[in-house]
């Protein structure tokens, strides 16, 4: 919905124009992590100034699923601007119970070697970020996690207790968040600039069962190519070192970013990746959508570009819930290196 400010009395300058918009679902998904489900998300924005392109609007989500896989999970997460956009508050809050399977650690795992586990996780992370310049914010960040391992396979890898984590870990991250956002949307941006870096330490004399420290680094550009026809790249790296638990390590793949693996069908210490979309209008409220990645993980980071690298590719279709922030629900479908495929159907797009 729209809302737009009066002109104040006796004044010839118009308010600014605001703009609220609520996004309400619930429908079955399909994702190979999950098999079929039931997702249900309620999404809330607002924007003080939407005349103001530097202004980004503050979001709420509400957001749960169920599947056939006895996966449970809900969490709210935030993102809020403060004092005319001078700070920058982002939150989230998870459970999940989640039903899983594990290959092993490293790029070049065996498909056949796979063994299920369930894990019981709560998740809180949070960030405070102070304006340094325009679009520009910088300041602490924090991730709790505890995570209980509620089932694993006997005999298997998990069970013999050489992997970090295999009998459930809990970690306090403490560090420093760089945040660069010149995009003219968050939820379907046509131009501009995102960068997010955020350097991490995990200490056990801060709560922490094992010591370890991580950088993660995202970035993605834009290009408006004409009306709603849109080109993005995104280049995403994440560097680990020190006693790293096995859930605290990069997952490759999911409904993010290379699409058509399994998330957590190759998983290690350190992450890189890149991919590139293109975004066009086919009808009324549905658009389109193709897209390509590669990537790899590594134990290091001097062998992420080593040997045959990840690759997907796959397309997809969107149906825009919201036309005032361009909100879609979206379809993917995504192969992987050797053509087998995987969908995906959520809200909001991959980046």
């Amino acid at each position: 919905g729209r809302v737009f400010a009066q002109n104040p009395p006796g004044g010839d300058k118009p308010a600014a124009a605001k703009e609220s918009g609520l996004v309400p679902f619930a429908l079955p998904f399909y994702m190979p992590e999950t098999s079929w489900g039931i997702g249900w998300a309620l999404l809330y924005y607002d924007n003080a100034d939407k005349s103001n392109t530097d202004h980004k609007p503050n979001e709420v989500m509400l957001y749960g699923a169920v599947t056939l896989n006895r996966q449970v999970s809900v969490g709210i997460s935030t993102e809020r601007y403060l004092h005319d956009h001078d700070y920058k508050l982002s939150g989230k809050v998870e459970f999940s119970r989640f039903p899983d399977l594990f290959w092993g650690v490293g790029p070049a795992t065996d498909e056949d070697t796979d063994e299920k586990y369930t894990s019981v996780m709560f998740r809180v992370e949070g960030s405070f970020l102070f304006k340094v310049a325009r679009s520009f914010y910088l300041g602490p960040a924090y991730l709790f996690i505890n995570d209980t391992m509620a089932k694993r396979e006997d005999g298997k890898v998990l069970d013999g207790g050489t992997i970090p984590g295999a009998d459930g870990t809990y970690s306090s991250t403490l560090g420093l968040q760089l945040n660069w956002d010149t995009r003219d949307s968050i939820f379907f941006p046509r131009r501009g600039l995102y960068a997010d870096i955020r350097a991490l330490a995990s200490r056990d004399e801060a709560g922490s069962e094992y010591s370890f420290s991580e950088v993660k680094i995202d970035l993605r550009r834009f290009f408006r190519i004409s009306g709603d026809h849109v080109a993005g790249i995104q280049g995403v790296a994440e560097l680990r070192g020190g006693t790293v638990p096995f859930q605290s390590m990069t997952r490759l793949g999911g409904d993010m970013m290379l699409r058509g693996y399994y998330q957590g069908r190759y998983r290690d210490r350190n992450f890189a990746a890149a991919q590139a979309e293109y975004r066009f209008p086919v009808a009324w409220r549905f658009a389109g959508t193709v897209f390509g990645s590669v990537g790899q993980v590594a134990p290091v980071p001097g062998e992420l570009f080593e040997g045959e690298l990840k690759a997907a590719f796959g397309l997809g279709i969107r149906f825009i819930a919201d036309t005032a922030q361009h909100v879609p629900l979206r379809l993917d479908a995504g192969f992987d290196r050797d053509l087998n495929p995987n969908f995906y159907f959520t809200i909001k797009e991959a980046f």
